[in-house]
């Protein structure tokens, strides 16, 4: 034999051809996991002989021979120091057994070199015990110059990958930036195919996402029932937790590095002892714990939940939470939360949200980080929680909305193409560029030529509702009900600024001049003239220039030509929802121990 090291490889030593045949071909590599192995369990492998055993078994007594023993009372080559002696027994990954180890009252390395600890341990035969003396080794092999154990080497010796692979978690920001990371590598570790699609279809995915139980039952491998899925994904989550929080490894066989470890440890602290948990509460109890900000935390909200809750499903108060794009749970400006949903192009959902209380951004955020939207689920919500995933993307660094490339996003036409360089322009092109929006809009069929004929002349040229029903073919009342719908869409859309169901773009100089307008009507309501003056004075130009441009302007704010009272006509009525309420609770099982 060249070496005596549990992690040496069997084809460093001499075998016969039979014995050479049978580990390759049951993937049995090295020492360590021969010295694990039973008599039956190796008759029990592929054209494992009696001769086979003999040979084995010579091997393992030279083997005794030349190894030091287990828990003699004292150190096996050199001295331990206390604090590796004081590591959680978990450490060594002795499967299943582990269990059995603690239930002995065995909860350390150096309680493990303890023969007369080791003899209260029940059901722990010859395999165990080879598993455990070659981890001791593994234990005196890598102690660091520091005196601490060095993980990483102990790891590698004994074939337990480490994760994070290449990462620390010093931050709670890299701690969250690691999440995914990991469990994507732990899924490269998993031995059971099922384990591998519940981890990434299920517990690493959202809620729209997500594959159902029945799903995974019939498309992988083997068909199995949609209860054992369920079963095999608890099994998982617990696996998980006790890693993360209760140092038992059991069967997962893999090792998590301290400094990933130790914030799902903190989150457990804050967590144990509740029952139960709201959607608010949960997450800014983690942001100050792990001090990150909601829109990073939420992005990693389906797998910690399912951590948390030991449930795969996601509780049903928190599933509109998990489909709103992080960066929206970010610190926002108030420019951003304020802004109103009619700004946005969610089309006849922003009325239908108006009606519940969420008129702006914020309010729907909100509305959604506390889960009342879980409650009026339909439609409108997942629209708009698509739109604003979209919003999400075209947020720059501070949080406001790039609306440049909102508007490319989109690709909707501007209007107008050039943004007016003074208020003179503004009034020379006013009737083209209404002309097009008309043309873009489309309030009702006969709305260009009602504009045309009547809505953008002067008064002494304007002709009657009669002679523009008469070159239509229409009749007068339907002309006037038009010419309301038109004058109630453009006000719409120059004065409220509401362009929820417009795909044209309307340019920000030009609502600016709007904005004026407004303004000099409100203080003028009733008198063109003295409006009229008003908006000269205000844009340092001649009253007649403005005096030409007032039939269009004064139709548009008041929704009559000869300026009476507008009356708001509703093109859309939708049936008022009840009022939500706050959603429930989740259960907090996910962090209990199961044994």
């Amino acid at each position: 034999m060249q070496s005596n090291t549990i992690d040496s490889r069997l084809e460093d030593f001499d075998w016969s051809v039979r014995a050479q045949n049978v580990f390759r071909a049951n993937s049995i590599t090295k020492i360590s996991e021969l010295l694990a192995m039973s008599d039956d369990e190796l008759l029990a492998l592929t054209n494992f002989g009696q001769k086979t055993l003999q040979e084995v078994n010579a091997f393992k007594a030279d083997w005794e021979q030349r190894t030091p023993k287990v828990a003699t009372g004292r150190s096996l080559t050199k001295t331990i120091p206390e604090s590796i002696l004081q590591l959680d027994i978990s450490t060594l990954h002795l499967g299943q057994k582990e269990i059995r180890f603690r239930e002995a009252g065995i909860g350390t390395i150096g309680q493990c070199r303890d023969q007369k600890l080791l003899r209260r341990v029940p059901s722990v035969g010859r395999r165990t015990l080879n598993l455990l003396k070659g981890r001791l080794e593994a234990v005196e092999r890598c102690i660091g110059g520091d005196e601490k154990l060095d993980l990483d080497r102990y790891c590698e010796v004994c074939g337990i990958p480490l994760l994070p692979i290449d990462q620390e978690a010093r931050t709670g920001q890299e701690f969250l930036e690691a999440i995914p990371i990991v469990f994507n590598q732990i899924a490269g570790h998993l031995p059971d195919p099922f384990f591998v699609e519940i981890l990434q279809e299920r517990l690493l995915k959202g809620p729209t996402e997500k594959k159902t139980l029945e799903e995974i039952a019939t498309t992988v491998g083997d068909r199995i029932t949609r209860e054992r899925v369920r079963q095999k994904e608890k099994k998982l989550l617990q696996q998980f937790v006790g890693a993360l929080v209760w140092d038992e490894y059991a069967d997962l066989k893999l090792h998590f590095r301290p400094s990933f470890v130790k914030w799902w440890r903190a989150a457990a602290e804050f967590l144990i002892g509740r029952e139960d948990i709201d959607f608010d509460e949960f997450v800014s109890g983690l942001c100050e714990i792990w001090n990150v900000d909601a829109g990073q935390l939420v992005n990693d909200l389906p797998i910690i939940l399912a951590i948390v809750t030991g449930e795969g499903r996601m509780p049903d108060g928190f599933r509109a939470a998990t489909r709103l794009d992080h960066r929206l749970y970010g610190d926002l400006p108030y420019k951003t939360l304020t802004l109103p949903l009619s700004r946005l192009r969610l089309g006849k959902h922003a009325a239908y949200l108006d009606k519940l209380g969420f008129s702006t951004l914020g309010e729907f955020i909100e509305a959604t980080r506390i889960g009342l939207l879980d409650q009026i689920e339909g439609r409108a919500t997942r629209k708009t929680l698509a739109h604003l995933r979209m919003v999400a993307r075209c947020l720059d660094g501070q949080g406001y909305i790039n609306w440049d490339k909102y508007r490319e996003t989109l690709e909707l036409v501007p209007i107008p193409t050039t943004s007016p360089k003074s208020p003179a322009e503004f009034l020379a092109n006013l009737e083209t560029n209404i002309f097009r929006v008309i043309e873009a809009v489309e309030p009702t069929k006969r709305s260009k030529e009602v504009f045309r004929l009547r809505t953008s002349r002067s008064p002494e040229n304007r002709l009657t509702l009669a002679q523009v029903a008469a070159r239509l073919g229409t009749v007068g009342p339907l002309i006037k009900r038009e010419e309301n719908l038109m004058l109630q869409r453009l006000n719409d859309l120059f004065v409220l600024k509401d362009f929820s169901d417009v795909q044209i773009w309307l340019d920000a100089s030009w609502l600016e001049c709007w904005q004026t307008v407004v303004h000099a009507h409100e203080e003028n309501p009733k008198d063109t003239n003295i409006f009229a003056k008003k908006l000269a004075v205000q844009w340092s130009i001649s009253y007649e220039t403005v005096n030409d441009a007032i039939p269009i302007l004064w139709a548009i704010l008041t929704g009559y030509p000869k300026g009476r009272p507008r009356q708001k006509v509703r093109m859309i009525e939708m049936p008022a929802p009840a009022s939500p309420q706050k959603i429930g609770r989740i259960k907090l099982r996910g962090f209990r121990r199961f044994h």
